[in-house]
């Protein structure tokens, strides 16, 4: 799973999402959001930015671990209707992402 961070280009939307780069002119890329917020954080962005103004894009890097990510998803739905556990949105959010980074990759495959 890879980790993106991006924002609207001039803060519009429809002109499309610019990356953060390296350097080099390469996507920075990340292990998970939580990475991708610490590091933000370690170079002067502010909560309200990261919150506001910027976007995590997920991409899965083959079939297997788009199939095990269904499946947590899955076993954690399970979870929560059997026990009603309370959900924290943030980690939803996360998960929606990572849910649509495989489905995404296994749909170019259909």
């Amino acid at each position: 799973m890879k980790v993106y961070v991006t924002r609207p280009i001039n803060g519009i939307p429809i002109n499309g999402m610019e990356f953060l780069l390296s350097d080099t002119d390469k996507r920075i890329e990340f292990v998970c959001k939580s990475k991708a917020i610490q590091y933000l954080q370690e170079h002067g962005c502010t909560p309200e930015i990261i919150v506001n103004e910027l976007s995590f894009i997920y991409e899965v890097d083959d079939a297997d671990e788009a199939e095990e990510i269904i499946h947590q998803a899955a076993d954690s739905a399970k979870d929560w209707m059997l026990e009603k556990k309370v959900i924290n949105f943030d980690d939803y959010d996360e998960w929606a992402g990572m849910i649509q980074a495989a489905q995404d990759y296994l749909t170019q495959f259909a």
